[in-house]
Formats: structure tokens, C-alpha cells, sequence
């Protein structure tokens, strides 16, 4: 798994998935029914973490994710526990293309659109060599 972000965000992404999926094997009524999974993927990839879903624990991407992220707490290890909040961090905040718009739409009301998407990607490529997530 590549976040495109750093390699912390990738090891945050990986623990979190490690302890969701010991929770969901433990309890399989976690799990809603395949055929709402395809819609509501389908759905969110369109709507993003404002999509309905048609998931018991929420009725947004954002409270599933929420919910998920509870799980995957309960399940974490004490080393995979000391990555979880970057992953809580993106379900609150957004994703990072969502963050780098939201900057890039910032900086342009002061300059040009050009020098916007400069320093947001200066900052972004700053942030990834020094192996610290966007914010």
C-alpha cells in the first residue's frame, strides 16, 4: 500500500487495516452484506466521505470510517496503537488530495494558481522527505 503521502502514513494505513480486519474476523456481524459494500464503494468513490451508505453503522462514509477506526482501535497491538491517530487524523480532516485542494484553493485567493500548487507541493515534498504526514 502506497498513501502517496510517507512511509509513516503507509505503516499507519497498514496497522489500522491489520487490527479492522482481527476485529471484523472476530465478530462477522460487523460485516454487511457484500452486495451494499459494492453500492456504497461505488457511491463513496463518487461522493467522497460525505456519501450515504447503506451501512448499519453509519450513514456516511465518514461515520463507517469512524466506526471502523473504533474497531481497529479495540484490536490494535501496542505498536500498531502508536500509528492509529494518523489514520483518525485523515477520517476527521480528509483525505490528503482533499487537503491539498483545500490548500491550493487557499493560497490562490492571495496569488496565482501556478504559485499555489508550487507551495503546496513544495511543503508536501518538505513533509515527505522528513517523513511527517500533511497537515
Amino acid at each position: 500500500m502506497d498513501e502517496q503521502e510517507c512511509i509513516k502514513a503507509d505503516v499507519a494505513l497498514s496497522c489500522f487495516l491489520r487490527a479492522l480486519l482481527r476485529g471484523l474476523l472476530e465478530d462477522p456481524e460487523l460485516n454487511p452484506p457484500h452486495t451494499s459494500l459494492i453500492q456504497d464503494f461505488k457511491t463513496i468513490v463518487k461522493y467522497g466521505m460525505n456519501a450515504e451508505t447503506r451501512h448499519p453503522q453509519g450513514s456516511t462514509a465518514q461515520d463507517v470510517c469512524r466506526h471502523l477506526y473504533r474497531v481497529a482501535e479495540i484490536n490494535a497491538d501496542e505498536e500498531e496503537k502508536r500509528y492509529l491517530w494518523i489514520v483518525k487524523k485523515r477520517i476527521e480532516e480528509g483525505p490528503l488530495s482533499y487537503l491539498i485542494t483545500r490548500d491550493v484553493e487557499r493560497r490562490r485567493q492571495e496569488t496565482s494558481l501556478e504559485e499555489a500548487i508550487f507551495k503546496v507541493y513544495s511543503n508536501l515534498a518538505e513533509k515527505l522527505q522528513k517523513n511527517q504526514i500533511y497537515t
